[in-house]
């Protein structure tokens, strides 16, 4: 009588098989959410560089946005920021944030309306992105403010909801964002 042989896997072809797979997804997950840490950050860069640079030109180009801008420094924050390795400490005025949803701008105070108003009416931003890269702090909104020290200097922070800005995108983003 003829034995009959099944073809097939034995039980250790099939662990080492799933031992190789789990070693390869070992190696492979930490560095994808690696690279999706930086997509996110380099999108809230993006983002954070359209904000800026629509702020600016309507303080520059809009007069009553302008005096709406500087029209309240009650709200001033002491930030600290790191880039290209140096690191400095100086009072930020915040104009307006982004609304949780961070699907309009929102001003600080009564006084900054105008300025919001402007910015929510524009075509350069249309609806904002939100905040992708949420870092250890858990941020959530866009700031717009500018330095106390420097009213020419217009800057787009990130902060957690309800909270004093924590990192700056744009103009030199913080290192946090390198």
């Amino acid at each position: 009588m003829k034995k009959r042989r099944i073809k097939g896997f034995t039980m250790i072809e099939l662990i080492v098989v799933i031992a190789i797979i789990g070693v390869l997804a070992a190696i492979l997950i930490p560095m994808m959410s690696g690279y999706i840490k930086k997509s996110y950050k380099k999108s809230d860069l993006s983002a954070g560089s359209s904000i800026g640079k629509a702020a600016f030109s309507i303080v520059e180009e809009e007069g009553s946005a302008h005096d709406s801008f500087y029209a309240d420094d009650s709200s001033k924050y002491s930030v600290t920021a790191t880039s290209s390795g140096k690191t400095e400490t100086y009072d930020l005025v915040v104009v307006c944030k982004s609304n949780s949803a961070c699907s309009e701008w929102v001003p600080e105070t009564g006084n900054l309306q105008g300025f919001s108003d402007t910015m929510n009416s524009t075509d350069y931003i249309g609806k904002l992105s939100r905040v992708k890269y949420a870092g250890d702090k858990h941020v959530k909104t866009w700031v717009i403010g500018y330095r106390a020290d420097d009213i020419s200097q217009i800057e787009v922070w990130t902060a957690a909801s309800g909270s004093k800005p924590v990192y700056r995108v744009w103009p030199s983003p913080d290192g946090e964002y390198a």
